[in-house]
């Protein structure tokens, strides 16, 4: 993921002309606007990221311009991808009835829990958009294995220091476990250590 949004379009031109040429045409480049462009200038970023064959420009307006985003969405080859901001099935029903987005990514702990992202995921599926969770990936692996339309998983190993064991990734591509519920195996005494150390956790057995 390479975030973009320096001051002037030539900078970010200049990165990630340096990053293709670095990773080859065949390694997948995201790139994040971070919500920070007006309508005008992702129109700009978006037309020079079409040279790079960029796999997605994730969140390139203020999350909730449902009208911008699908104006954007339809003056550019490449994917938008949006949902880490979004809180509620009805804000990604919007998005995908206006056709703003082609990558959805809903995150478990934001949407409100397991249920309301499998609905988001569904209903993802039945506009043909993919799903790309957002954070969480010990959460979000067993869920993206019960759906047909989720490519990528996000790989951020938030968990590791209170866990006795990572997700299995072998070749960049990550296993769930086959223990019942989401396999998470959560190291006890690592978290209550963190838990007197002043460190807060909500954490149930999975």
């Amino acid at each position: 993921m390479l975030s973009i949004g320096r001051p002037s379009l030539f900078e970010d031109n200049r990165r990630l002309r340096a990053v293709r040429e670095a990773v080859g045409d065949e390694f997948e480049i995201m790139t994040d606007g971070n919500q920070g462009f007006s309508i005008s200038e992702a129109i700009r970023r978006a037309r020079m990221l079409e040279d790079y064959n960029i796999a997605w420009f994730e969140e390139p307006l203020p999350a909730d311009d449902v009208l911008q985003h699908s104006r954007l969405a339809n003056g550019t080859s490449v994917p938008i991808a949006i949902g880490e901001s979004i809180y509620s099935l009805s804000q990604f029903k919007d998005y995908l009835v206006a056709g703003a987005c082609s990558i959805i990514q809903v995150d478990v702990a934001r949407i409100g829990g397991i249920s309301p992202w499998l609905k988001v995921a569904h209903l993802a599926e039945a506009f043909n958009v993919t799903v790309c969770p957002h954070f969480l990936m010990e959460l979000h692996l067993p869920l993206v294995c019960a759906i047909p339309n989720a490519p990528w998983l996000e790989y951020i190993p938030q968990l590791d220091l209170i866990t006795e064991a990572g997700i299995d990734i072998e070749n960049g591509i990550a296993r769930p476990s086959h223990s019942p519920g989401l396999g998470i195996k959560w190291d006890w005494d690592a978290i209550s250590s963190n838990v007197e150390n002043g460190s807060s956790y909500n954490i149930t057995e999975a």
